[in-house]
């Protein structure tokens, strides 16, 4: 059980652990505990079928299979297969017109991974909210732990424990509280998956970004300039472009786009001014560059090539505008302005490019190097067909930060479903266990003390008046205690009330909002039927014991037994019991009976009080009572 507990809480937090505190290399390890906590359930699912009746096709064999069965998505090969991004895919299909819906089939993608993740926790929830019915036994081992230590209240006032008796859970109370959880889990169930489907962007994109609008205005500029001027076919035609306002245009564009998605901003040394915006505020930043297709000249005119670091950074950072962008470093610009040959091959060689990350601990060089829920790829969308299987730009985003943080509210909102389901099934079986099932299962309990030995009924209703005499000297205490503190108050507030405006307007309204209250004594509160069957109970079984006696118990005890029927059947076998009986008879009955007359039997009684109590000193039963004569037993 402890290890299906851990295991349970790990496939709760544990996906959303590993995008916050682990790189991509992490992964394969977190595959091993959730393969490994799919077996687990998988036992767990295969000992409860066998061992548990009712199991087997209920309700809750149907919810661990889908839990457990939804631990698929966590393994990061089969999720990244279903959900991915165009990149995830880009390694396995060639390029194609096709691909020109990439933005779009990645945003259908990331819409249908919400959605699952969200039906996906809530439903693995259910496996804590199951703990709930353990409650009710910590609660026995906490009072079974108080008894054991010994209480030390004071002569005359019974444990606080003594109000509150654990007994055994009813099949009733079992069966309550199941259904009472079933519907809590539903109506969870069902409000985490639909609520998605009522938000806009299920249904719709937002509108486009600024990297979405740049990337296809650098695409434009470059296409356009590359089919004018054609710069690869010759040294002539190369210089006219590089020395044209063309070329100077879509360089400054080009900066202006990387500016604008800095990845820079806020790190040590480039620190954003205070009370300014700047990339900082976003959750993204640019981190790889990349260029495909089938052509070979264009790529090599692809990045700006200016390596002037200071005129880039004057003319970009934004100083003195409302936008500050912070400034590049040294290792960027250099690498915006290496030659195309050196970039990078990435995707298995479908595009080259080259990445503005320079921790030389995270080794990032390729799109790939990023888990998908970290990285956000833009594609152009203006350009045809064959303009794509030509040349095609694709940036990508370093969404980490976002990722980490959408990570955190999913474990803020796991742990909130949680609260939400334990919450409610507790909330709404609370009131019927305290007013139905508790009273209920108390009487269960009497009722089998009385059904294994009837004569335990006296005992019962002695232990119950009892309580009630504790009850009744505590609430006397409480009282006394009440009124001597209001004795206390009376007299400082009558000593202070002279000079004292404000005392004099409270007492004022006092007095008023004293005529419109209800005058007379307050009804006693009508007691509940459950506590009225169960002191019935308890009297019934007191009186059977009394009037039947001891071998009256006998039948008592064999017809309460037999709970499959309600015939009674007063003929039941007797047995042979070793024994010794007494008869005691009072001398001269008759001439007492003749002067006594109606007073007869207070005397009576009284020799039956002298001889009853002897007889139990010396552990012995009176039997009956006929008349003059007592019949007692020792056996």
């Amino acid at each position: 059980s402890a290890i299906t507990t851990i295991l349970t809480i790990y496939a709760l937090f544990g996906d959303d652990m590993r995008l916050v505190w682990t790189d991509k290399a992490a992964d394969s390890v977190f595959d091993g505990v959730t393969t490994l906590s799919m077996t687990m359930f998988s036992l767990e699912i295969i000992v409860f079928t066998l061992g548990k009746s009712e199991y087997l096709f209920g309700f809750f064999f149907w919810l661990d299979i889908i839990s457990t069965l939804t631990l698929l998505l966590d393994i990061t090969s089969i999720s990244e297969a279903l959900f991915g991004d165009s990149i995830s895919t880009l390694t396995t299909e060639n390029s194609s017109g096709s691909r020109s819906n990439s933005g779009e089939d990645s945003a259908s993608a990331g819409r249908a991974a919400r959605v699952s993740r969200a039906g996906t926790k809530a439903g693995r929830v259910v496996r804590l909210i199951r703990l709930v019915r353990f409650l009710r036994l910590f609660r026995n081992y906490k009072k079974n732990n108080f008894l054991e230590e010994g209480d030390t209240h004071a002569p005359g006032f019974d444990s606080e424990w003594d109000d509150f008796e654990i007994e055994k859970e009813s099949a009733v109370s079992k069966k309550l509280s199941e259904m009472t959880t079933r519907r809590v889990i539903v109506l969870v169930l069902v409000i985490m998956l639909a609520l998605p489907f009522f938000q806009t962007t299920m249904w719709t994109d937002k509108l486009p970004t600024t990297a979405e609008y740049g990337i296809n205005v650098l695409y434009r500029r470059f296409m356009d300039d590359m089919n004018y001027y054609q710069p690869w076919a010759n040294a002539s035609a190369e210089a006219a472009y590089l020395s044209s306002k063309e070329r100077s245009i879509y360089v400054n564009d080009f900066y202006s786009f990387i500016f604008y998605h800095n990845p820079y901003c806020g790190q040590d040394g480039y620190v954003v001014p205070d009370g300014s915006s700047s990339p900082e505020d976003s959750l993204a930043e640019a981190f790889f560059l990349g260029l495909g297709g089938d052509a070979t000249g264009p790529p090599d005119y692809f990045l700006p090539n200016n390596n002037d670091k200071d005129a880039v950074n004057a003319k970009f950072n934004g100083a003195d505008w409302y936008f500050y962008q912070c400034n590049l470093s040294t290792t960027a610009i250099n690498t915006l302005s290496q030659s195309w040959n050196r970039s990078t091959a990435c995707l298995q060689n479908t595009l080259q490019g080259v990445t503005l990350q320079n921790d030389p601990l995270e080794k990032l060089e390729c799109p790939e190097d990023l888990r998908y829920q970290e990285r956000s790829v833009v594609y152009p969308t203006h350009l045809s067909t064959s303009e794509w299987n030509e040349t095609f730009f694709m940036f990508v985003f370093d969404i980490r930060t976002s990722s980490k943080f959408e990570a955190f509210l999913n474990t803020t909102q796991t742990l909130f479903i949680c609260f939400l389901l334990g919450f409610g099934a507790m909330t709404f079986s609370r009131d019927a266990n305290a007013l139905v099932l508790t009273p209920i299962e108390r009487m269960i309990t009497k009722l089998n003390r009385i059904r294994n030995n009837p004569l335990e009924a006296m005992a019962i209703g002695d232990e119950e008046h009892h309580k009630e005499q504790v009850n009744a000297n505590r609430k006397n205490r409480n009282a006394i205690k009440t009124a001597g503190d209001h004795d206390l108050k009376s007299l400082i507030a009558k000593r202070a009330k002279e000079g004292n405006m404000h005392m004099k307007m409270r007492n004022w309204w006092r007095k008023i909002s004293h005529l419109f209250r209800k005058r007379g004594s307050r009804q006693a509160p009508e007691p509940m039927e459950t506590v009225v069957l169960e002191k019935t109970i308890i009297k019934i079984g007191s009186l059977l014991a009394l009037g039947l006696g001891e071998a009256g118990a006998e039948v008592i005890g064999q017809n309460m037994k037999g709970g499959d029927n309600t015939a009674l059947n007063a003929m039941i076998p007797g047995r042979r019991v070793e024994a010794i009986f007494g008869f005691c008879d009072i001398r001269s009955f008759t001439d007492a009976t003749e002067v006594l007359q109606d007073q007869v039997m207070v005397f009576v009684n009284r020799i039956a009080g002298v001889v009853h109590s002897c007889v139990n000193d010396f552990f012995g039963s009176p039997n009956k009572n006929v008349g003059d004569a007592f019949l007692l037993v020792w056996r």
